[in-house]
């Protein structure tokens, strides 16, 4: 179990929620120590212990530092990852962002495509329909070109089922949802806010840069996309010291090998079997936002449950 003077806030997802963004942001604190790897996925292993889990931050630690990492992983194995957690830091504070769960779908499925996860010929609706049967039990010849985390990426949006796991390992002041609408439209106000929560000096974030990062985009060719994707994996130690050279070579990279992205509209029947799917969450996402209404000036309040 880890010490009173062990701080930890873990950003736990949702996958393609803005996480790697709010990361990023906190990551410019001089009082943060952020994860080697943003995703450092640490407690996906049943083996974790504390020591362990100290050296995946950098070094050299300062003495008060709040350890910071982001690993929307976390949310999607939520029963196994909630009580491991518990048992190494319970102390730690959590964040959730929550968004739009067909938006999310949407997003996944295209960062999908830019990983070559999934076949070039399969559109969103049949990747869609693919993991609702896969889940289902239904049979679908497209299920088996997807590998299993594909296959759950549907299920990744139901939050009302995954959080659960958290609410019963953590207290409520140590869990905070975060609107993925809020993120976007105001990173400065929400990244300070998340700070608040996390014992941080928001003040940092008054002129702080907040570009958007991991936003997903269509590639032309596979072949160079397959190549860039290894060099990108292989250098991320790189890219977080130095994140406007990443920035600036992405850019470059998109100008020759990204294209525009379609609308990835749904045939009726998918959408509306969709919206089905999700109206549990979006009634507990209803719940959320009226739980941090604000007055008209000011974005919604994260939520700490």
């Amino acid at each position: 179990m880890s010490s009173a003077s062990d701080r930890f806030l873990i950003i736990c997802g949702a996958e393609k929620a803005g996480t790697t963004s709010l990361y990023g942001y906190l990551a410019t604190h001089p009082n943060v120590r952020p994860s080697i790897r943003k995703e450092t996925d640490y407690f996906r292993s049943p083996h974790a212990t504390l020591a362990g889990y100290r050296a995946c931050f950098v070094m050299p630690e300062r003495e008060g530092a709040l350890c910071v990492e982001s690993s929307p992983a976390y949310l999607a194995e939520a029963a196994d990852v909630a009580p491991r957690l518990a048992a190494v830091v319970p102390q730690a504070h959590l964040v959730f962002i929550l968004r739009d769960p067909v938006d999310r779908l949407r997003s996944a499925y295209r960062f999908y495509q830019s990983r070559l996860h999934v076949p070039a010929d399969m559109d969103f609706g049949r990747f869609v329909s693919a993991c609702l049967d896969a889940e289902s039990g239904v049979f679908n010849p497209d299920i088996d070109r997807l590998k299993p985390w594909h296959q759950l990426a549907a299920a990744r949006g139901r939050y009302e089922r995954l959080l659960s796991a958290f609410d019963t390992h953590f207290a409520a002041a140590q869990r905070l949802l975060v609107p993925h609408a809020q993120l976007q439209s105001d990173p400065a106000w929400t990244t300070r806010a998340v700070a608040r929560f996390a014992g941080l000096d928001p003040a940092h974030f008054q002129n702080t840069g907040f570009a958007r990062e991991n936003v997903s985009f269509a590639v032309r060719n596979r072949r160079i996309q397959r190549v860039a994707v290894k060099v990108n994996d292989s250098l991320e130690g790189l890219w977080r010291r130095y994140p406007e050279l990443k920035r600036r070579l992405l850019s470059t990279y998109k100008r020759f090998n990204a294209k525009s992205l379609q609308e990835d509209a749904l045939p009726t029947a998918v959408q509306e079997r969709l919206d089905q799917y999700y109206q549990p969450t979006r009634q507990y996402m209803a719940a959320v936002a009226r739980a941090s209404a604000a007055p008209a000036s000011h974005p919604p309040k994260p939520v700490a449950e």
